[in-house]
């Protein structure tokens, strides 16, 4: 597993489907999810399918499939810099 302050990797095993992140975010729309650098489709509602992920808690998220060996997983946090999110 990679750490660093905006994403973190993992190398698939083939059999582990879940994965807990420990980087902060302002919004879960920030949050992406990739497979091998092609990037996952979220599922709001039910299971993940090949392909996709969904959220499972605040920090981590579940597959569809299992990372095979060789394949790597990335969490990655993307916060938007067009426009202000926080107003003060």
């Amino acid at each position: 597993m990679t750490v660093h302050l905006s994403y973190q990797e993992w190398d698939g095993d083939g059999s582990t489907k879940e994965f807990t992140f420990t980087f902060d975010y302002l919004n879960k729309s920030h949050v992406f999810c990739y497979l091998n650098n092609s990037k996952l489709k979220l599922v709001a509602d039910g299971e993940p399918a090949d392909g996709e992920w969904a959220w499972d808690g605040d920090k981590k998220v579940k597959l569809g499939t299992a990372p095979e060996k060789g394949e790597v997983f990335k969490v990655e946090r993307d916060t938007p810099d067009d426009k202000q999110i926080v107003e003060w």
